[in-house]
């Protein structure tokens, strides 16, 4: 059994459409400035959004936010979610402090719709 809330397998977002933390990874760390970043799936309303901190060095305002705002929308789960109404895209997050992992815990795509919606 895995951690609660990490899915090594994807999140589902509709009937036949998942994210895979591997379709983010390659599309986000195309991104020369991009270390890290942190995805999570959060209720609101009734609704999922896609929450993204980039940790970024250096962070380049507002191209940045631009840059992975675009490399999501081509991710096709998000890009399928996202037009039938099923995932919203929050605005993207930059933490321009030095993100350091050791690598003894693995990243991974956080689910926290089923803690309870935001309003």
């Amino acid at each position: 059994m895995g951690v609660q809330g990490r899915l090594a397998d994807g999140a589902a977002l509709g009937p036949s459409t998942r994210l895979h933390l591997a379709a983010l990874d390659e599309v986000i760390f195309a991104i020369p400035e991009i270390l890290n970043f942190q995805a999570e799936l959060i209720p609101v309303n009734g609704a999922s959004r896609l929450r993204i901190t980039a940790h970024c060095d250096p962070c380049r305002f507002p191209d940045s936010l631009a840059d992975v705002r675009e490399a999501l929308i081509r991710v096709p789960g998000v890009r399928d979610a996202v037009a039938q109404g099923l995932l919203d895209i929050e605005p993207i997050r930059l933490n321009p402090e030095n993100w350091f992992t050791t690598g003894a815990a693995k990243r991974a795509l956080i689910d926290r719709r089923q803690e309870g919606s935001i309003s």
